[in-house]
């Protein structure tokens, strides 16, 4: 799949699951995309605004999303 499309896989994924990392999304993903794949998508999302990465979790997650 295309960046883009990974880019929209990635912030569903965030959006039913919560915060994940990395390594989480790629077990998900390990099909799909590598790791390295899985990390631009998400510095563009985090660029873009959309996820925010909290660094001491080492977790991402949607802005505006309330995960409990």
């Amino acid at each position: 799949p295309s960046l883009g499309e990974v880019k929209q896989i990635v912030l569903e994924i965030l959006k039913e699951e919560g915060p994940m990392s990395v390594k989480e999304l790629h077990v998900i993903l390990s099909e799909m995309a590598s790791d390295e794949k899985i990390r631009m998508v998400l510095e563009e999302l985090v660029k873009e605004g959309k996820v925010k990465a909290d660094s001491k979790e080492k977790k991402y997650f949607l802005i505006g999303v309330k995960n409990e």
